[in-house]
């Protein structure tokens, strides 16, 4: 489970996140309001007691806050309790991380999650101490209210809880139900919603899995489970569809991003699901790596697109089968005649996005080749980017010098 929001990203705790917890906990600032005004002064082999503890269990779930930099923020932190349909809620984020609206985003789609997901709760609550203002202030902003502690919960601090049914009742300025069963979670992605143009834009993936005819090494999301380039069917997929086609009726959207972690027209259903959106008025953007939109089959779903994005890197065949690991058989020539070949017949706007990479093809003769390529598929519009992941850009990422000189002379074709 992965939830992006406009300004955080949440997601489960792994163990490479321990040491930046370690520093949460130890950090007098954060734990002063809760008793510990030096910190808990965790060691690292505690921590990993901890955590190892904590996966032996179902009820208490616990997540990273991250920014959209993939800087850490805090944590996140709910307790089970089955038997009376609560879960208790805890937050804590770093001095630097607040004051920005990032941790009343974390909450609020924290709850959204737990409301629309996890069964059997009717409630969430929390403990914010008196003296911890902020921390009050931050709950009732996610609609909060100091109730009177139930009686199975023998200790005397302050209790505040929201309802299920008192949380349908909310408008937080960015809700959007992104989860709404465990089929639809596994099969239909709602990553993010967001103004781009004064268009309300919902981002959405429609693959359960990386399912994708590349095994690119500069993809942020890790290695493809799938490599394939024939259409998938998926289990749940009409109940999924459904609830997709419920929640497009209920948000006043004016484009659809499919933006999948693999290719998104190998979902059988990629064709039916565009109609769908189309018919209630809503625009569609497609993602693709490009090499399929060749394909009659293909072209003929894509076609449907207001907007379709194909995607290039490599501009020689050594480095397109070492950087971006296609299927057997495939090749830098076809992969442009292929992208070439839908733009001749399509009437929607086409995008082409660049990825640059250090050493592969941010040099002058590259430069050179990438604007013959350009000629060639003759998009309506190109988009310049750097790798974005951390760890990629360690290995692949241009300076931001260079990626505006390259931004310049491509501009200019």
């Amino acid at each position: 489970m992965k939830i992006i929001g406009e300004k955080v990203i949440i997601r489960p705790t792994e163990d490479k996140d321990l040491e930046n917890i370690q520093g949460l906990w130890n950090n007098g600032d954060v734990m002063e309001s809760v008793g510990y005004p030096d910190g808990l002064g965790q060691t690292y082999a505690q921590m990993g007691i901890w955590f190892k503890n904590l996966k032996k269990t179902d009820l208490a779930n616990h997540y990273v806050v991250l920014d959209k930099d993939n800087n850490f923020c805090g944590e996140l932190l709910y307790r089970k309790d089955p038997e009376d349909k609560r879960a208790g809620l805890d937050i804590k984020f770093l001095p630097e991380a607040q004051g920005r609206g990032l941790a009343t985003e974390a909450l609020q789609l924290f709850i959204e999650y737990i409301f629309n997901i996890i069964e059997d709760v009717e409630a969430v609550w929390a403990e914010p101490a008196e003296q911890n203002t902020a921390a009050r202030d931050l709950y009732t902003r996610a609609g909060l209210q100091e109730k009177e502690r139930p009686a199975d919960l023998i200790n005397e601090d302050p209790y505040w809880e929201l309802t299920k049914a008192d949380w349908q009742e909310i408008d937080y300025s960015s809700k959007l139900v992104r989860f709404r069963s465990n089929i639809l979670m596994k099969t239909i992605d709602y990553k993010d919603v967001y103004t781009e143009g004064g268009r309300k834009v919902l981002e959405v993936g429609i693959l359960p899995g990386k399912y994708c005819n590349f095994d690119c090494v500069f993809c942020p999301f890790s290695r493809t489970d799938n490599k394939v380039d024939q259409q998938q069917s998926f289990e749940g997929l009409d109940s999924a569809i459904e609830e997709f086609g419920e929640l497009l009726e209920e948000n006043k959207l004016d484009l659809v991003y499919l933006s999948s972690t693999g290719e998104s027209i190998l979902n059988q259903a990629a064709g039916p699901i565009i109609d769908m959106i189309k018919a209630k008025g809503i625009s569609v953007r497609l993602l693709s790596n490009g090499y399929l939109l060749g394909v009659d089959k293909y072209l003929k779903i894509a076609s449907k697109c207001d907007e379709v994005i194909g995607e290039i890197a490599a501009v020689t065949e050594a480095d397109f089968q070492k950087l971006q690991r296609p299927m057997t058989g495939y090749n830098l020539e076809e992969y442009i005649f292929n992208m070439v070949k839908f733009n001749q017949q399509y009437d929607g706007v086409f995008i082409l996005d660049i990825a640059m990479l250090k050493g592969y093809n941010d040099d002058e003769v590259s430069i050179q080749r990438l604007k013959g390529l350009i000629e060639k598929i003759a998009p309506d519009r190109i988009v310049v980017n750097n790798v974005s992941d951390p760890e990629l850009k360690k290995q692949f990422g241009v300076s931001t010098e260079r990626l505006n000189q390259i931004r310049e002379v491509l501009a200019n074709i």
